[in-house]
Protein backbone atom coordinates (compact mmCIF):
# COMPACT_ATOMS: atom_id res chain seq x y z
CA UNK A 1 0.00 0.00 0.00
CA UNK A 2 2.84 2.37 0.89
CA UNK A 3 4.61 1.76 -2.38
CA UNK A 4 1.42 2.37 -4.27
CA UNK A 5 1.01 5.82 -2.72
CA UNK A 6 4.63 6.69 -3.46
CA UNK A 7 4.35 5.50 -7.05
CA UNK A 8 1.17 7.52 -7.56
CA UNK A 9 2.84 10.64 -6.18
CA UNK A 10 5.76 10.05 -8.50
CA UNK A 11 3.55 9.77 -11.58
CA UNK A 12 1.82 13.01 -10.59
CA UNK A 13 5.18 14.73 -10.33
CA UNK A 14 6.11 13.57 -13.84
CA UNK A 15 2.75 14.72 -15.21
CA UNK A 16 3.25 18.15 -13.68
CA UNK A 17 6.68 18.40 -15.28
CA UNK A 18 5.22 17.45 -18.65
CA UNK A 19 2.58 20.17 -18.36
CA UNK A 20 5.22 22.78 -17.54
CA UNK A 21 7.35 21.74 -20.49
CA UNK A 22 4.30 21.81 -22.82
CA UNK A 23 3.41 25.28 -21.62
CA UNK A 24 6.93 26.43 -22.39
CA UNK A 25 6.70 25.15 -25.95
CA UNK A 26 3.30 26.76 -26.41
CA UNK A 27 4.69 30.11 -25.31
CA UNK A 28 7.62 29.74 -27.66
CA UNK A 29 5.25 29.10 -30.57
CA UNK A 30 3.55 32.45 -29.86
CA UNK A 31 6.87 34.24 -30.08
CA UNK A 32 7.26 35.01 -26.35
CA UNK A 33 10.65 34.32 -24.78
CA UNK A 34 10.69 32.80 -21.32
CA UNK A 35 13.78 33.10 -19.10
CA UNK A 36 15.31 29.81 -17.95
CA UNK A 37 13.80 28.58 -14.69
CA UNK A 38 15.81 26.96 -11.90
CA UNK A 39 14.17 25.20 -8.99
CA UNK A 40 16.56 26.86 -6.55
CA UNK A 41 20.19 27.89 -6.13
CA UNK A 42 21.25 24.34 -5.16
CA UNK A 43 21.07 23.28 -8.82
CA UNK A 44 24.01 25.58 -9.60
CA UNK A 45 26.27 24.03 -6.99
CA UNK A 46 25.34 20.33 -6.79
CA UNK A 47 25.20 17.65 -9.49
CA UNK A 48 22.12 16.13 -11.08
CA UNK A 49 20.73 13.37 -8.79
CA UNK A 50 21.46 9.74 -9.57
CA UNK A 51 18.05 8.62 -8.27
CA UNK A 52 14.92 10.32 -6.96
CA UNK A 53 12.01 9.16 -4.79
CA UNK A 54 8.81 11.11 -4.21
CA UNK A 55 7.75 11.72 -0.63
CA UNK A 56 4.23 11.71 0.84
CA UNK A 57 2.90 15.16 1.70
CA UNK A 58 3.32 16.42 5.24
CA UNK A 59 0.23 17.07 7.30
CA UNK A 60 1.53 20.36 8.73
CA UNK A 61 4.37 21.54 6.49
CA UNK A 62 6.39 24.25 8.21
CA UNK A 63 9.85 25.29 7.10
CA UNK A 64 12.23 23.24 4.97
CA UNK A 65 11.74 19.49 4.94
CA UNK A 66 14.36 17.28 6.56
CA UNK A 67 14.42 13.53 6.11
CA UNK A 68 13.88 11.34 9.15
CA UNK A 69 16.28 8.46 9.73
CA UNK A 70 13.71 5.93 8.47
CA UNK A 71 13.21 8.01 5.33
CA UNK A 72 16.98 8.13 4.71
CA UNK A 73 17.24 4.33 4.98
CA UNK A 74 14.30 3.83 2.61
CA UNK A 75 15.44 6.45 0.09
CA UNK A 76 18.89 4.90 -0.19
CA UNK A 77 17.73 1.27 -0.01
CA UNK A 78 14.26 0.51 -1.42
CA UNK A 79 14.24 -2.91 0.30
CA UNK A 80 14.48 -1.36 3.75
CA UNK A 81 11.61 -2.53 5.98
CA UNK A 82 10.59 0.55 7.97
CA UNK A 83 8.11 -1.45 10.08
CA UNK A 84 10.72 -3.95 11.32
CA UNK A 85 13.69 -1.57 10.96
CA UNK A 86 15.59 -4.19 8.99
CA UNK A 87 17.78 -4.03 5.90
CA UNK A 88 18.96 -7.17 4.05
CA UNK A 89 22.74 -7.24 3.69
CA UNK A 90 22.43 -8.03 -0.01
CA UNK A 91 20.22 -5.01 -0.71
CA UNK A 92 21.19 -2.78 -3.60
CA UNK A 93 21.25 0.98 -3.29
CA UNK A 94 18.76 3.03 -5.30
CA UNK A 95 21.56 3.65 -7.82
CA UNK A 96 21.87 -0.10 -8.42
CA UNK A 97 25.24 -0.27 -6.65
CA UNK A 98 25.97 -3.21 -4.32
CA UNK A 99 27.69 -1.19 -1.62
CA UNK A 100 27.77 -4.04 0.91
CA UNK A 101 30.13 -5.97 -1.36
CA UNK A 102 32.84 -3.31 -0.96
CA UNK A 103 36.03 -4.98 0.37
CA UNK A 104 36.36 -2.30 3.03
CA UNK A 105 33.45 -3.91 4.90
CA UNK A 106 34.93 -7.41 4.81
CA UNK A 107 35.62 -9.15 8.11
CA UNK A 108 32.88 -7.59 10.19
CA UNK A 109 31.20 -10.23 12.39
CA UNK A 110 27.57 -10.02 11.24
CA UNK A 111 25.17 -12.00 13.42
CA UNK A 112 22.31 -12.02 10.91
CA UNK A 113 21.72 -11.69 7.15
CA UNK A 114 19.83 -8.48 7.91
CA UNK A 115 21.00 -5.26 9.55
CA UNK A 116 19.00 -4.43 12.67
CA UNK A 117 18.73 -0.66 12.35
CA UNK A 118 18.76 1.33 15.58
CA UNK A 119 18.08 4.96 16.30
CA UNK A 120 21.13 7.23 15.85
CA UNK A 121 22.88 4.72 13.56
CA UNK A 122 23.12 7.62 11.08
CA UNK A 123 25.63 10.45 11.44
CA UNK A 124 24.70 13.61 9.50
CA UNK A 125 26.93 16.23 7.95
CA UNK A 126 26.13 19.44 6.10
CA UNK A 127 27.23 19.96 2.48
CA UNK A 128 25.44 23.28 1.96
CA UNK A 129 22.45 24.17 -0.22
CA UNK A 130 20.23 21.72 1.72
CA UNK A 131 22.44 18.78 0.74
CA UNK A 132 23.18 16.41 3.60
CA UNK A 133 26.02 13.94 4.03
CA UNK A 134 24.72 10.77 5.69
CA UNK A 135 26.81 7.91 7.06
CA UNK A 136 24.84 4.75 7.85
CA UNK A 137 26.74 2.60 10.36
CA UNK A 138 25.84 -0.97 9.44
CA UNK A 139 29.04 -2.87 10.29
CA UNK A 140 30.99 -3.02 13.56
CA UNK A 141 34.23 -4.76 14.53
CA UNK A 142 35.41 -6.02 17.94
CA UNK A 143 38.10 -3.31 18.16
CA UNK A 144 35.46 -0.57 17.98
CA UNK A 145 35.80 0.22 14.27
CA UNK A 146 32.61 1.03 12.34
CA UNK A 147 31.70 1.10 8.66
CA UNK A 148 28.80 1.48 6.29
CA UNK A 149 27.31 3.39 3.34
CA UNK A 150 28.15 7.08 2.90
CA UNK A 151 25.88 9.18 0.69
CA UNK A 152 24.89 12.65 -0.50
CA UNK A 153 21.13 13.30 -0.24
CA UNK A 154 18.81 16.27 -0.51
CA UNK A 155 15.15 16.68 0.42
CA UNK A 156 12.62 18.96 -1.22
CA UNK A 157 9.02 19.26 -0.12
CA UNK A 158 7.88 16.60 -2.60
CA UNK A 159 10.89 14.34 -3.19
CA UNK A 160 14.29 13.14 -2.01
CA UNK A 161 17.34 13.10 -4.27
CA UNK A 162 20.44 10.89 -4.00
CA UNK A 163 23.55 12.24 -5.74
CA UNK A 164 26.17 9.61 -4.87
CA UNK A 165 26.76 6.68 -2.54
CA UNK A 166 29.96 4.96 -1.38
CA UNK A 167 31.39 3.30 1.74
CA UNK A 168 33.36 4.63 4.70
CA UNK A 169 35.08 2.86 7.61
CA UNK A 170 36.70 4.45 10.64
CA UNK A 171 38.82 3.28 13.54
CA UNK A 172 37.56 4.10 17.06
CA UNK A 173 37.20 7.89 16.85
CA UNK A 174 34.75 10.78 16.60
CA UNK A 175 33.69 11.60 13.06
CA UNK A 176 32.45 14.73 11.32
CA UNK A 177 31.51 15.10 7.66
CA UNK A 178 31.63 18.20 5.50
CA UNK A 179 31.95 19.30 1.87
CA UNK A 180 34.91 21.09 0.33
CA UNK A 181 35.46 22.72 -3.05
CA UNK A 182 38.40 22.17 -5.39
CA UNK A 183 37.70 24.46 -8.31
CA UNK A 184 34.22 23.56 -9.56
CA UNK A 185 34.34 20.06 -8.03
CA UNK A 186 32.59 19.10 -4.79
CA UNK A 187 34.53 16.84 -2.44
CA UNK A 188 33.21 15.08 0.65
CA UNK A 189 35.54 14.77 3.63
CA UNK A 190 35.23 12.33 6.53
CA UNK A 191 37.25 13.63 9.49
CA UNK A 192 37.95 10.86 12.01
CA UNK A 193 39.52 12.23 15.19
CA UNK A 194 41.07 9.49 17.32
CA UNK A 195 43.04 11.88 19.55
CA UNK A 196 40.20 13.95 20.99
CA UNK A 197 39.73 13.46 24.74
CA UNK A 198 42.96 11.44 24.87
CA UNK A 199 45.79 12.26 27.32
CA UNK A 200 48.63 14.27 25.77
CA UNK A 201 51.00 11.33 26.10
CA UNK A 202 48.55 8.77 24.66
CA UNK A 203 49.38 7.04 21.38
CA UNK A 204 46.70 7.93 18.83
CA UNK A 205 46.02 8.93 15.25
CA UNK A 206 43.50 11.04 13.31
CA UNK A 207 42.91 11.27 9.58
CA UNK A 208 40.73 12.76 6.87
CA UNK A 209 39.37 10.65 3.99
CA UNK A 210 38.49 12.50 0.79
CA UNK A 211 35.69 11.37 -1.56
CA UNK A 212 34.47 12.67 -4.92
CA UNK A 213 30.99 12.17 -6.47
CA UNK A 214 31.42 10.36 -9.80
CA UNK A 215 28.43 9.18 -11.83
CA UNK A 216 26.38 8.26 -8.75
CA UNK A 217 29.35 6.69 -6.95
CA UNK A 218 31.15 8.39 -4.06
CA UNK A 219 34.73 7.51 -4.98
CA UNK A 220 37.32 7.30 -2.22
CA UNK A 221 40.32 9.35 -3.41
CA UNK A 222 42.82 9.40 -0.55
CA UNK A 223 43.23 9.24 3.21
CA UNK A 224 45.59 11.73 4.87
CA UNK A 225 46.94 11.65 8.43
CA UNK A 226 46.11 14.85 10.32
CA UNK A 227 47.50 13.92 13.75
CA UNK A 228 49.78 11.15 14.93
CA UNK A 229 51.51 10.57 18.26
CA UNK A 230 54.24 8.07 19.08
CA UNK A 231 57.06 7.52 21.57
CA UNK A 232 60.69 6.56 21.12
CA UNK A 233 63.92 6.29 23.08
CA UNK A 234 67.45 6.70 21.81
CA UNK A 235 66.18 8.30 18.60
CA UNK A 236 67.81 11.74 18.98
CA UNK A 237 71.60 12.15 19.40
CA UNK A 238 72.56 13.26 22.88
CA UNK A 239 69.04 12.97 24.30
CA UNK A 240 68.41 10.44 27.06
CA UNK A 241 65.00 9.10 27.97
CA UNK A 242 61.69 8.69 26.20
CA UNK A 243 60.72 11.24 23.56
CA UNK A 244 57.19 12.18 22.52
CA UNK A 245 56.70 12.61 18.77
CA UNK A 246 53.67 14.50 17.47
CA UNK A 247 52.64 15.16 13.85
CA UNK A 248 50.04 17.80 12.99
CA UNK A 249 48.81 18.24 9.41
CA UNK A 250 46.37 20.86 8.10
CA UNK A 251 44.73 20.31 4.68
CA UNK A 252 43.89 23.36 2.56
CA UNK A 253 41.54 23.02 -0.42
CA UNK A 254 42.37 25.24 -3.39
CA UNK A 255 41.45 25.80 -7.02
CA UNK A 256 43.26 22.73 -8.41
CA UNK A 257 43.96 20.43 -5.49
CA UNK A 258 44.82 20.03 -1.82
CA UNK A 259 47.81 21.40 0.08
CA UNK A 260 48.81 19.71 3.32
CA UNK A 261 51.05 21.52 5.81
CA UNK A 262 52.81 19.06 8.12
CA UNK A 263 54.76 19.75 11.28
CA UNK A 264 56.51 17.32 13.61
CA UNK A 265 57.79 18.08 17.09
CA UNK A 266 59.85 15.84 19.35
CA UNK A 267 59.76 16.74 23.04
CA UNK A 268 61.65 15.24 25.97
CA UNK A 269 60.23 14.20 29.31
CA UNK A 270 60.56 17.78 30.57
CA UNK A 271 58.48 19.19 27.71
CA UNK A 272 61.47 20.74 25.91
CA UNK A 273 61.32 20.70 22.08
CA UNK A 274 64.45 18.89 20.88
CA UNK A 275 63.56 18.42 17.21
CA UNK A 276 61.16 20.20 14.84
CA UNK A 277 60.45 19.81 11.12
CA UNK A 278 57.79 21.06 8.69
CA UNK A 279 56.80 20.27 5.12
CA UNK A 280 54.27 21.30 2.48
CA UNK A 281 52.70 18.55 0.39
CA UNK A 282 50.69 19.19 -2.78
CA UNK A 283 48.04 16.95 -4.34
CA UNK A 284 46.37 17.67 -7.68
CA UNK A 285 42.80 16.67 -8.50
CA UNK A 286 42.68 15.39 -12.06
CA UNK A 287 40.59 12.77 -13.86
CA UNK A 288 39.11 11.41 -10.65
CA UNK A 289 42.44 11.02 -8.83
CA UNK A 290 44.21 13.00 -6.11
CA UNK A 291 47.93 12.40 -6.58
CA UNK A 292 51.08 14.23 -5.55
CA UNK A 293 53.60 14.37 -2.76
CA UNK A 294 56.22 14.27 -1.40
CA UNK A 295 55.89 11.51 1.18
CA UNK A 296 54.83 12.36 4.70
CA UNK A 297 57.41 13.73 7.13
CA UNK A 298 56.67 10.83 9.45
CA UNK A 299 58.54 8.30 7.34
CA UNK A 300 61.43 10.73 6.83
CA UNK A 301 61.88 11.35 10.52
CA UNK A 302 61.94 7.63 11.22
CA UNK A 303 64.50 6.99 8.51
CA UNK A 304 66.76 9.80 9.80
CA UNK A 305 66.52 9.15 13.51
CA UNK A 306 66.54 5.37 13.56
CA UNK A 307 67.73 3.62 10.36
CA UNK A 308 67.83 0.26 12.10
CA UNK A 309 64.13 0.54 12.94
CA UNK A 310 62.96 1.53 9.48
CA UNK A 311 60.92 -1.66 9.26
CA UNK A 312 58.76 -0.45 12.14
CA UNK A 313 57.50 2.68 10.43
CA UNK A 314 53.82 3.33 9.98
CA UNK A 315 52.09 2.04 6.82
CA UNK A 316 51.81 4.47 3.88
CA UNK A 317 48.69 6.52 3.36
CA UNK A 318 46.29 4.39 1.27
CA UNK A 319 45.01 5.48 -2.11
CA UNK A 320 41.51 4.80 -3.33
CA UNK A 321 40.57 1.27 -4.42
CA UNK A 322 39.38 0.63 -7.98
CA UNK A 323 35.89 1.91 -8.61
CA UNK A 324 33.37 -0.93 -8.77
CA UNK A 325 31.54 -1.60 -11.98
CA UNK A 326 27.88 -0.67 -12.09
CA UNK A 327 26.08 -3.24 -14.22
CA UNK A 328 22.41 -2.50 -14.74
CA UNK A 329 20.30 -5.29 -13.15
CA UNK A 330 17.46 -6.78 -15.14
CA UNK A 331 14.88 -5.51 -12.61
CA UNK A 332 15.86 -2.22 -11.04
CA UNK A 333 14.92 -1.84 -7.36
CA UNK A 334 13.27 1.52 -7.90
CA UNK A 335 10.78 0.17 -10.47
CA UNK A 336 7.24 0.08 -9.10
CA UNK A 337 8.42 1.71 -5.86
CA UNK A 338 8.51 5.42 -6.65
CA UNK A 339 12.19 5.46 -7.70
CA UNK A 340 13.65 6.72 -10.93
CA UNK A 341 17.24 6.79 -12.13
CA UNK A 342 18.36 10.01 -13.75
CA UNK A 343 21.63 10.81 -15.51
CA UNK A 344 24.28 12.45 -13.39
CA UNK A 345 26.44 15.38 -14.35
CA UNK A 346 29.31 14.37 -12.11
CA UNK A 347 31.99 14.60 -14.77
CA UNK A 348 35.43 13.08 -14.89
CA UNK A 349 36.99 10.07 -16.44
CA UNK A 350 36.72 6.87 -14.39
CA UNK A 351 40.05 6.02 -12.88
CA UNK A 352 41.46 2.85 -11.42
CA UNK A 353 43.60 3.97 -8.46
CA UNK A 354 45.39 1.39 -6.43
CA UNK A 355 43.82 -0.32 -3.43
CA UNK A 356 44.76 0.92 0.04
CA UNK A 357 47.76 -0.89 1.40
CA UNK A 358 47.09 -3.30 4.23
CA UNK A 359 49.21 -2.53 7.31
CA UNK A 360 51.53 -5.42 8.03
CA UNK A 361 52.77 -6.47 11.41
CA UNK A 362 56.03 -4.68 12.33
CA UNK A 363 59.09 -6.76 11.75
CA UNK A 364 62.10 -7.07 13.97
CA UNK A 365 64.46 -4.02 14.00
CA UNK A 366 67.21 -6.24 12.72
CA UNK A 367 66.69 -7.52 9.19
CA UNK A 368 67.29 -11.30 8.82
CA UNK A 369 70.46 -12.21 6.97
CA UNK A 370 70.18 -13.71 3.49
CA UNK A 371 70.69 -17.49 3.28
CA UNK A 372 74.22 -18.47 2.33
CA UNK A 373 74.90 -20.22 -0.98
CA UNK A 374 75.57 -23.97 -0.83
CA UNK A 375 79.23 -24.94 -0.50
CA UNK A 376 81.14 -26.26 -3.52
CA UNK A 377 82.40 -29.82 -3.63
CA UNK A 378 85.99 -28.55 -3.37
CA UNK A 379 87.83 -28.35 -0.10
CA UNK A 380 86.36 -25.69 2.15
CA UNK A 381 88.39 -22.61 2.96
CA UNK A 382 89.69 -21.97 6.42
CA UNK A 383 87.04 -20.46 8.67
CA UNK A 384 87.52 -16.79 9.42
CA UNK A 385 87.07 -15.55 12.96
CA UNK A 386 83.68 -14.01 13.62
CA UNK A 387 83.71 -10.26 14.38
CA UNK A 388 82.92 -9.17 17.92
CA UNK A 389 79.31 -8.24 18.51
CA UNK A 390 78.55 -4.50 18.55
CA UNK A 391 76.45 -2.50 20.97
CA UNK A 392 72.75 -3.18 20.97
CA UNK A 393 70.58 -1.00 18.74
CA UNK A 394 68.28 1.38 20.66
CA UNK A 395 64.60 0.69 20.36
CA UNK A 396 62.67 2.68 17.76
CA UNK A 397 59.48 4.67 18.20
CA UNK A 398 56.35 2.86 19.20
CA UNK A 399 53.30 3.52 17.07
CA UNK A 400 49.59 3.22 17.69
CA UNK A 401 48.42 -0.32 17.16
CA UNK A 402 51.95 -1.85 17.21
Amino acid sequence: MRRGRMAGSFVKTLSTSAVVVGAGFAGAGCGHERPPHFEDAARATVPVPACVVSLPPRAHAQGLRNLTEDEVWHVLFPRYDSAKHELPLGAEACTGERVFEDPILAGAPMQSPVVQVKENDIIFGNAGDRVRIVWLRTHRWPDGSEGGPLALVRATETSAEVYAIGVHKRAPSKSTFQAERVGAEMLVTAIDDGCEDQPKTALCSSNVTIFQPHYGHLARLRSLVTELRAQGSGTEPGVIGTLQYKLIASPEYGSSGVKVFEEIEATDQGGRVVHKMDLERNFTLKDGTLDGGPDSLWSRVQAQTQPAAASAKTPPEPKAPPKPAHPAPAQQPWQNSGFVKTPSSMGGTPDAPSRPSVPSAPSSPEAPSAPSAPSRPSAPSAPSPSPPSGPSVPSGPRFPGH
